[in-house]
């Protein structure tokens, strides 16, 4: 088996983190981000897959995560947005702030770190991407 290059967004607890284990127990390169260094610091010990303290929403902190992507692995074979979280409120009590920094970090902030990414897989003529979402979205 060839050993991959992925990128993990939030990838320093639960899923995320589970599918870093599973990625590096497997061989694969792995650089993974998150907000909480503590838990960023326990997945890479735990792992030995690379952290980054990045928050998917900060457009110089996706191009960070690239940058390290590519000085440390060479590039990205396999991203995996990963990183978001739910926000639930009563109807007619949502607060549109609060939906708007969701989907900041849920849509905008995947689709900017896919954008970096896409062209050096197009590139290559090779690449995936996995958008996990949960039962939360539905």
């Amino acid at each position: 088996m060839n050993s991959l290059r992925f990128l993990v967004t939030g990838g320093s607890q639960g899923i995320g983190a589970a599918v870093v284990e599973q990625a590096a127990a497997a061989g694969h390169q792995v650089v993974f981000t998150g907000r909480n260094p503590e838990l960023l610091a326990t997945t890479s010990q735990r792992t030995g897959a690379h952290g980054i303290h990045a928050d998917v929403t900060i457009s110089s902190d996706n191009e960070k995560t690239v940058r390290a992507c590519e000085e440390r692995m060479g590039g990205v074979d396999v991203l995996i947005n990963n990183a978001a979280y739910a926000y639930r409120a009563e109807i007619g009590a949502l607060d549109v702030g609060d939906m708007k920094k969701m989907f900041d970090t849920n849509i905008f902030g995947l689709v900017d770190l896919t954008n970096r990414l896409v062209p050096q897989m197009k590139a290559r003529g090779s690449g995936d991407i996995v958008n996990i979402a949960s039962t939360s979205g539905m």
